[in-house]
């Protein structure tokens, strides 16, 4: 993991809990709402901290207000050590048995890439690759969208997602990228053992190179009267599928 010495402020329950859970961050403080009631949802995670025995600071509703206006922090912030990125991710990758990866293609908006996390981490995918530009980054607000699920999930920032994408075809992946003209259906397809999905950004889609390195294109076959669907909302579907197919075979 890469380590650093700064910090960022990740707010919300659930988020603080699973990071918590996850381990792989350090926590400097915790901050909590006055007027916050330890009910049972709350303290599960009051809980976990005192066990800890990471400090808790009562803070003001104004203090929230001033740092996180309109998102809903639910009461709960922390000051913890930033996202840990993993640096040797390829190296922990084998060349045999079912797995399953998921790359973004400039993925921008931190709603969309909190959503993708979840599923990706809800249906047991291994990794998720990002390009280190053009692209949203693991933050606070991501890891909120996500419910904290991205707090499981082993990420890895990459130079050049095309090398990246090469590299994972070395290691016997099968690249599958989603592509609105593409002959094949998802529903039709025969997913690999390994694979890796492969989905663009919100208005672009697949870049052309990235299009281009992948070995399959599918698509989401669309029976009403809107033409496409929401990037994580599609990406839910394939890996939904993909985790069904590779459960029947």
């Amino acid at each position: 993991m890469k380590k650093t010495d700064k910090s960022e402020l990740l707010y919300g329950r659930l988020p603080l809990l699973e990071a918590l859970k996850a381990g792989r961050r350090k926590f400097l403080r915790v901050y909590l709402r006055e007027s916050r009631v330890l009910d049972p949802e709350n303290l599960a995670l009051w809980e976990a901290l005192q066990s800890q025995q990471i400090p808790v600071v009562r803070v003001s509703s104004d203090w929230f207000k001033q740092r996180f206006k309109d998102q809903t922090h639910q009461g709960w912030a922390a000051d913890l050590s930033p996202y840990p990125y993993v640096e040797d991710f390829f190296k922990h990758l084998s060349e045999e048995g079912s797995s399953t990866l998921l790359a973004l293609d400039q993925i921008q908006d931190p709603q969309n890439l909190g959503s993708l996390m979840r599923v990706a981490e809800a249906t047991g995918v291994r990794g998720v690759i990002l390009p280190k530009r053009h692209s949203c980054l693991v933050q606070p607000s991501v890891s909120k969208a996500s419910a904290g699920a991205v707090e499981h999930l082993p990420v890895t920032l990459v130079p050049n997602l095309v090398e990246a994408l090469k590299k994972l075809q070395k290691l016997n992946y099968w690249l599958v990228g989603t592509e609105a003209s593409a002959s094949t259906s998802v529903l039709d397809f025969e997913w690999p053992t390994r694979t890796v999905l492969v989905m663009g950004s919100e208005g672009e889609g697949l870049r052309r190179l990235t299009k281009e390195t992948c070995d399959f294109l599918v698509h989401l076959p669309m029976k009403g009267q809107v033409t496409s669907l929401n990037v994580s909302t599609a990406a839910s579907a394939c890996l939904y599928l993909l985790a069904r197919y590779q459960q029947r075979t």
